[in-house]
């Protein structure tokens, strides 16, 4: 009986395993260029349960990390990053075929119509203003990032 119990048992820590290591496969990297280090912890913190976050402080950081790892699900920027703003990444991504289908979320302090209406026409999927719900901003990221159903 303890034998049988033991070889149930590591059946039961091997499948486990395997699908700690298939989760992990199935996470989805978002990529946050915030210039503001209490939103990067905010986000990190938040969105770290269920996705790979990666933190970047300016604009020139992240299109790097961007060109040489090219796996992200998602982007988060800020406007007012230094070296490249978000408007500028949000523009050259969009003309990328690499990029052109990345969803971009710009998360920031300008809330500005005009300012608003360039990040959505440089193709942002979503323009959020601080501050902001953590939990309504990993909704709406879950919610970018699921397939559309046609």
């Amino acid at each position: 009986m303890t034998l049988t119990y033991y070889k149930s048992l590591g059946k039961l820590i091997e499948f486990s395993n395997y699908l700690l290591r298939f989760i992990f496969i199935l996470k989805k990297t978002i990529l946050v260029g915030q210039s503001d280090q209490t939103i990067l912890d905010i986000l990190k913190n938040n969105l770290t349960p269920q996705f790979d976050v990666v933190l970047m402080t300016d604009g020139i950081e992240v299109f790097n990390w961007l060109y040489s790892h090219k796996k992200v699900d998602a982007l988060v920027l800020d406007v007012f990053l230094p070296k490249l703003n978000g408007i500028e990444i949000v523009e050259q991504l969009k003309r990328s075929a690499l990029f052109a289908g990345l969803p971009v979320v710009v998360l920031t302090d300008a809330d500005s119509q005009l300012v608003r209406e360039k990040c959505l026409e440089s193709g942002a999927a979503a323009y959020i203003t601080k501050p902001f719900d953590p939990v309504g901003f990993k909704e709406l990221l879950q919610s970018i990032l699921v397939p559309q159903r046609v």
